[in-house]
């Protein structure tokens, strides 16, 4: 057949739907399309929640390995101290030793709440504690004034001596120690929650 490209393409998603659907099928999708409309919102709905649950099951499978097979249960207190979101998540596990990858395994990811919370704990979860030290010292030791500051008040200098050493009042002294302990804080923070949820694991 001298056919031109659009319409060899259209036969050939034509002999893809017979070959699925069946010679009857495919007819009424072509005949009567308002008898297929309900088949084809199934379809589109049915997309619409598979799509949902891949993307939860990637995020959960992104973990790292010492990690997608722990208790989810440890994370999920964890990560929020909101008791509608815990309960949301904790219904999520089907006992207390459910793993986070089985956790993403759920059937109940339909509803756009649950969905959203669901995304946002496995984003969560996804912390890399290495990168964040790393990060942490970055920030910190990028500035020189900082430095300087975190290693004199280590040796029990006071903000006035320190003021004097770097030329600046006592209240920027002051200023800039509470940026380090405010940069230290988030470290601990997380220190803290993998001391909780897994303390035999190096992550």
């Amino acid at each position: 057949m001298d056919l031109s490209e659009t319409e060899a393409e259209m036969l050939q998603r034509y002999r893809e739907a017979y070959d699925i659907l069946g010679e009857e099928l495919a007819f009424e999708c072509v005949t009567s399309t308002e008898n297929v409309i309900p088949i084809i919102e199934m379809f589109v709905d049915y997309q619409s929640r598979i799509k949902k649950h891949i993307e939860i099951w990637r995020m959960a499978n992104a973990l790292p390995n010492t990690r997608k097979n722990n208790k989810a249960l440890g994370y999920i207190n964890a990560f929020t101290l909101d008791e509608n979101e815990r309960s949301v998540l904790k219904g999520l596990c089907e006992s207390e030793e459910t793993s986070l990858l089985s956790m993403a395994e759920t059937d109940k990811v339909d509803d756009l709440s649950t969905y959203i919370l669901l995304k946002k704990f496995f984003k969560w979860c996804a912390f890399d504690l290495e990168k964040e030290v790393n990060e942490l010292f970055d920030n910190l030791y990028s500035n020189e004034r900082v430095r300087k500051v975190v290693q004199l008040r280590a040796r029990k200098e006071t903000l006035e001596q320190i003021g004097g050493t770097l030329s600046v009042t006592r209240e920027r002294v002051r200023q800039i120690e509470a940026k380090a302990k405010k940069l230290f804080s988030r470290l601990y923070t997380l220190y803290i929650i993998q001391i909780r949820i897994a303390p035999h694991i190096v992550l």
